[in-house]
């Protein structure tokens, strides 16, 4: 009875010295790495956080990655800008479709660098990064995304290259 407790305390001081894989710090740089990279839509008028983005590592899959981005902060109504023309609101829904093909490229330029950020993660396992856009209720939101989800393994991302665009899968919602 003794051996066997004392076997159980061994390990559970052993299991409780483990690190994980990948640990709460590594996690938190590249969230903030990622804060930065996707709102940097544009120099002039970058889009804007809607709070910081959040990871979370699932042993046995990899990565998560989530986040809020406007992509059009300045167009909000406001008591300047009341309202907006119909030619107005059609500009916006062009420009901000622009702007999410730039958010795509700024989520897979991120994907790539938590990838090589995340030593811990097995080589199989995936890094993926979901954005979430809202949209105003005025605004024409036909046929754009409400959510973009990226995804890859791991090894695709850091080894990359030519093939980095077919190995990425690329869902909107």
């Amino acid at each position: 009875m003794k051996l066997a407790a004392g076997l159980l305390i061994g390990i559970a001081l052993v299991a409780a010295s483990i690190s994980p894989r990948v640990s709460r710090n590594n996690l938190v740089g590249l969230e903030r790495l990622t804060d930065g990279k996707v709102v940097q839509l544009d120099p002039n008028t970058p889009g804007e956080a809607l709070g910081k983005t959040r990871g979370v590592y699932l042993a046995g899959y990899g990565a998560v990655f989530t986040t809020e981005v406007e992509l059009m902060p300045y167009a909000a109504i406001n008591p300047f800008r009341p309202s907006y023309k119909e030619a107005e609101i059609l500009k916006i829904q062009v420009q901000k479709q622009a702007r999410i093909e730039l958010l795509k490229k700024r989520m897979t330029e991120s994907l790539v660098l938590m990838a090589q950020g995340l030593e811990g993660v097995p080589a199989t396992e995936q890094i993926a990064l979901a954005v979430t856009i809202p949209y105003w209720p005025w605004e024409k939101s036909n046929g754009m995304p409400r959510q973009i989800l990226i995804q890859a393994a791991k090894s695709a991302l850091v080894g990359g290259g030519a093939n980095l665009a077919s190995s990425l899968k690329v869902q909107e919602f």
